[in-house]
């Protein structure tokens, strides 16, 4: 059996961390690391941690100096990591008894580079209807639309944007895959941490198992993290957005190739341009030059599309490859690679 980390970030909790811990420290998977990171909240949550690391050995709790956020503790977490995989855990959530063993035994047979667990949304207020409207957008979204084993490639790199969660918990990660390609949270104490890193993560081209076993039994309450993005303001959300997704961007300009590069974040475009909060985050780095002569778009500093006259000749390229050539007064295809 190979070590599995755990990481949980802990900020004031102290209604919901037993409930968590109890959860991960009865697995029926035993060979556990479980690695609570102190983000210095105000309330009881790493005194009841603390009984809880007195009692079993394989607890560890890390003390940050200031408070830096959910991406941040997690960081700290795969720094710390000896575990040959690593699970993120939200402490307000907890896990099926058998949601590691599950996990394991998928990556162990599949090879792969993350295992992805099925989530249980659940309200905390049953009665109050908002929650009831968050919870049908939270089980239609975790309702996998593909399943099995996929090797992510650029052909594919956009459906698997769209239709496997963003979320971090939930999946079940090989340490050196993150480790060596140095995937980390944003070190930004935001919300919206989640996107970035999945799309660094993604752009690796990993393999991943989507199977339907139940991993996490995830807490739907006003008082949240993630109640709190929803209640913040749509200038502050797109802001924080903004610093997940251009983490992500700089990470893809500076690990891989030039041609690489325009293919992902033109992807990337693509996928998210059909949502409001992510294509109004995403328009401060797009430019449209629009002319007589030329029309351009312009996305991260990268130029994506160019349409050009010359005289009489029209040329269009895509990504810098031309795609379509012709006179004004005769449409005729033919191009010049």
């Amino acid at each position: 059996m190979k070590k599995i980390s755990v990481i949980i970030p802990v900020f004031n909790v102290e209604k919901y961390i037993e409930q968590c811990l109890k959860s991960v420290v009865a697995q029926t998977y035993s060979n556990l690391e479980i690695i609570l990171i102190d983000d210095l909240g105000f309330d009881k949550s790493i005194k009841i941690a603390k009984e809880y690391a007195l009692k079993d050995e394989r607890i560890k709790i890390i003390h940050h100096k200031k408070n830096l956020g959910l991406g941040e503790s997690r960081n700290t977490g795969i720094k710390n990591a000896s575990g040959e995989f690593i699970f993120f855990l939200d402490s307000d959530d907890y896990l099926d008894s058998r949601a590691i063993e599950s996990a394991y035994l998928e990556i162990k047979k599949t090879n792969s580079d993350i295992v992805v667990l099925n989530t249980v949304p659940f309200c905390e207020e049953k009665n109050d209807p908002f929650l009831s409207i968050r919870l049908k957008d939270m089980q239609n979204w975790f309702d996998f639309k593909i399943k099995g084993e996929i090797k992510i490639e650029q052909e594919n790199f956009n459906n698997a944007l769209k239709l496997i969660p963003t979320v971090s918990w939930g999946k079940l990660f090989r340490t050196s895959f993150l480790k060596e390609n140095k995937i980390f949270f944003a070190n930004k104490n935001i919300i919206h941490e989640d996107e970035g890193f999945f799309i660094k993560f993604m752009s690796n081209f990993p393999k991943i198992s989507l199977i339907e076993n139940v991993g996490v039994y995830y807490r739907l309450r006003k008082n949240s993290l993630s109640f709190e993005v929803l209640n913040k303001k749509k200038n502050e959300r797109k802001a924080n957005l903004k610093i997940s997704v251009k983490d992500s961007i700089d990470y893809i300009k500076k690990n891989f190739s030039a041609q690489k590069s325009k293919l992902l974040l033109n992807s990337i475009w693509e996928v998210y341009d059909s949502f409001d909060l992510f294509s109004s985050c995403f328009g401060i780095f797009y430019k449209k030059i629009w002319t007589n002569e030329t029309k351009k778009i312009r996305f991260l500093g990268l130029t994506i599309f160019t349409q050009k006259t010359k005289e009489d000749i029209v040329e269009t390229k895509i990504l810098g490859i031309c795609v379509e050539k012709w006179r004004k007064n005769e449409k005729n295809i033919a191009c010049t690679r």
